[in-house]
């Protein structure tokens, strides 16, 4: 007859061979952490060969900072793993503590059992595996990785103990149950994700497609810092004094340099962290942000002082016939053949406007605000037959909730108080909105005319005039979507372009 141990025992066991999804999922992060490692050092080559006739040019190198983008994101593979590793060291904890607790293991009577040395075996086995463990990571050279693991490690090893010792298991299940962790698939599993061969391998073809891709796909990566003692300013851009072309000693191509005021100044570790937030963006989304979002490319500093950024330059179609910035306000043009502005159509309004605002949408998903929504603030041009739009400035961003963040006075843009950044960029947008849904652009207005452009639906009315009225109860979520579904309606309404 089957004892009722061994029933539990079945379901332990069942339980061990439903991780398997889980042991595959750290296959895959292991592998892909591998390519993103063999990519990065083929970047790191490249950019050294770069450098070999430029000194002191490495961080501005495009193929030095693909490269870190690439380490960073194969830790985050590896960390994936580990952190998948150990919810499988919680179930075999968990499965060994219901063993303990059940007390389904064989009674070993008569055996000269000692508990000292039970004691002894059980920490001997815990501390060989955590060793096993760090040197492991350790020869990985992965500090965050390393780190992290033991970390949980050492918190799940205590729980275990902690609990075993609530339950008081004999000293022979406790003898059984650590000599199965110590034999236990869950080391074997920490080597194969964590260590990493110091012999040279041949370059994966998916390393060589991520090294390419990050210096061919043109995406905006953001640099390290950049000593503000190797900035060269050179002539001044449009009416701005502290916006300037320049150059960095050592790279042959030109950026924008935005100056901060000395009261404009940011503490260097913080600001840096929060620009750093648009790596977070998944593949797909980076690229719309480069299509749709100016973001700094650099931080210039005085020691721990951001003095400013640098931007890359702005190329057409967001120029103006004379070469300067064609900025939102010119869309209110009335003499665009004197201004050498470009004159849009109805439809092409609505999708600046889409742009717009999904730029906005995607600084909320990073719990960022822009904080200064303006016509000034956004340029605008048309590519073929489709209007595109380009969130510019964004070096004054802001934590997305934070009510205590400086608030900029724009005239023309006034939102209502009490209200925190993201709330206020909500309002700004919804306004903008409404002010490209009149058949000529209104540079002021409050809001949506009584005969409006088609693309303007009387549902993106009322959602626009919901959050003119309350802006806590819209989201820039529900206005992207609305706009993306007002050219849909544009597209319907207009069947070839004019």
């Amino acid at each position: 007859m089957i004892e009722p141990g061994w029933w539990l025992m079945a379901l332990i066991v069942a339980g061990q061979i439903l991780t398997a999804p889980v042991r595959r999922l750290i296959g895959r992060r292991r592998d892909e952490a591998g390519h993103l490692y063999q990519a990065a050092a083929e970047l790191r080559r490249r950019a050294a060969a770069r450098r070999a006739g430029h000194s002191g040019a490495r961080r501005a190198d495009p193929a030095a900072a693909a490269a870190r983008k690439l380490r960073r994101r194969a830790r985050q593979a590896r960390s994936d793993g580990v952190t998948a590793l150990c919810g499988l060291i919680i179930i075999w904890l968990g499965a060994q503590i219901t063993v303990w607790r059940a007390e389904v293991n064989a009674d070993w009577d008569g055996l000269p059992l000692d508990t000292d040395r039970v004691a002894t075996v059980l920490t001997a086995t815990l501390l060989t595996g955590l060793l096993w463990l760090w040197w492991a990571l350790r020869r990985a050279g992965d500090p965050a990785a390393r780190d992290r693991a033991l970390a949980h490690t050492l918190s799940l090893a205590v729980a275990g103990a902690v609990l075993a010792l609530m339950f008081g298991p004999a000293p022979e299940t406790t003898v059984l149950s650590a000599a199965a962790v110590a034999l236990s698939p869950i080391f074997r599993r920490a080597v194969e994700l964590t260590s990493a061969p110091r012999v040279a391998v041949p370059l994966s073809d998916r390393a060589r497609e991520l090294a390419d891709g990050s210096t061919t796909s043109g995406r905006t990566e953001l640099l390290d810092v950049v000593a503000a003692e190797r900035v060269r300013h050179q002539e001044a851009i449009g009416w701005h004094e502290h916006i300037r072309a320049a150059t960095i000693d050592g790279d042959p191509r030109s950026f924008v340099y935005k100056q901060f005021s000395a009261d404009g100044r940011r503490e260097l570790k913080p600001y840096l962290k929060m620009l750093s937030r648009i790596n977070r963006l998944q593949p797909d989304r980076r690229d719309l942000a480069a299509r749709i979002l100016l973001w700094p490319v650099a931080v210039v500093a005085d020691g721990d002082t951001a003095t400013g950024v640098l931007y890359e330059r702005i190329t057409a179609p967001f120029l103006l016939v004379g070469g300067d910035l064609q900025t939102g306000d010119y869309l209110c043009d009335e003499e665009p053949d004197y201004t050498g502005s470009r004159r849009t159509t109805v439809r092409q309004r609505a999708e600046i406007a889409r742009d717009v605002a999904a730029a906005h949408e995607l600084l909320h998903s990073l719990g960022l605000a822009h904080g200064d929504t303006a016509w000034k603030n956004f340029a605008y041009g048309v590519r073929g037959d489709t209007g595109v739009g380009l969130l510019i400035d964004t070096d004054g961003v802001v934590a997305a909730g934070d009510r205590e963040a400086p608030r900029i006075h724009q005239p023309l843009w006034e939102t209502p108080d009490g209200l925190t950044p993201a709330q206020r960029d909500l309002v700004r947008v919804a306004l903008l909105t409404a002010r490209l849904a009149h058949p000529e652009p209104d540079l002021s207005a409050a809001g949506p005319p009584a005969k409006v452009v088609p693309w303007f639906t009387p549902e993106l009315r009322a959602l626009v005039e919901r959050i003119l009225a309350a802006p806590t109860q819209g989201s820039i979520g529900d206005l992207t979507d609305a706009l993306r579904g007002a050219v849909a309606v544009s597209d319907r309404r207009s069947p070839a372009r004019p």
